[in-house]
């Protein structure tokens, strides 16, 4: 009988540590601990490439300083800058006005005491993030991601929609449902800022996806010509969802 204690994770060649990093049935929880194993033999390197690619391939953005300082620091990260492809941003903008409106029809819902404050404590931070981040400087925060992302080499798709699900810093705000009354959807707005934000970083910017759905679109008009970002761009995928209240159901038209 062979008495010898079994070889340790880390005596694996890299070639198969690196298979089993990249195994699809790992899930984030299992992919931080192998990166908190160790650095010998590429364990680390291996579960910090499999991570990057689980968690950063698409990066959703709020229009909030948090979110888009997360990724700054994402795009700092040599690894994790390199695995991602397309950057989202939502349009969904909340008008304050509309505050004690939303809080009033939250009452009706099926929420618990302790639920309905959270709503509005998450609601309230919405508001407080939104209006004290100015579009400067979004901006520069953006340019400054964008330019350490240019470093890796790759180019990305910049995307544009309403969903807000697993974006950067969601849970620190009120995240609306595309049905709500209380949030418009600003699409130039944010179109704008992406793609101003990747060109002057000099990012290589080949596809633009706007998905949207909102019963709410902004009518601000704004003082910039999109297509003069949009003119280098070689493909553009469309899906705009207009709800309506035509019938008691939702009734929706796409265009692509």
């Amino acid at each position: 009988m062979d008495s010898s204690p079994p070889a340790s994770f880390s005596s694996l060649p890299p070639e198969l540590v690196s298979k089993i990093c990249s195994d699809p049935g790992l899930d984030k929880k299992d992919l931080i601990v192998l990166r908190l194993t160790s650095k010998a033999q590429g364990i680390h390197a291996s579960a910090t490439r499999a991570f990057g690619r689980h968690c950063f391939s698409r990066v959703p953005l709020l229009y909030t300083e948090y979110s888009l300082e997360t990724f700054l620091k994402i795009c700092r990260h040599p690894v994790f800058r390199s695995c991602i492809r397309l950057v989202e941003l939502s349009c969904f903008r909340f008008d304050p006005g509309h505050f004690n409106l939303l809080v009033e029809s939250m009452t009706i819902w099926n929420l618990d005491w302790d639920e309905l404050v959270r709503n509005v404590q998450l609601l309230s931070a919405r508001c407080d993030a939104q209006e004290s981040l100015e579009p400067w400087d979004a901006k520069t925060l953006l340019e400054r991601a964008f330019a350490r992302f240019a470093e890796s080499g790759h180019s990305l798709t910049i995307a544009v929609s309403t969903d807000e699900y697993n974006a950067l810093g969601v849970s620190r705000v009120f995240e609306p449902e595309p049905e709500t009354n209380y949030f418009h959807a600003d699409v130039p707005f944010a179109l704008h800022l992406l793609l101003a934000s990747a060109k002057r970083a000099g990012c290589r910017v080949p596809k633009l996806d706007i998905t949207v759905a909102s019963r709410l679109f902004s009518s601000q008009d704004y003082d910039c010509d999109l297509s003069d970002l949009m003119h280098s761009n070689t493909e553009l995928s469309l899906e705009m969802c207009f709800i309506t209240d035509f019938d008691e159901d939702e009734h929706a038209e796409s265009i692509r």
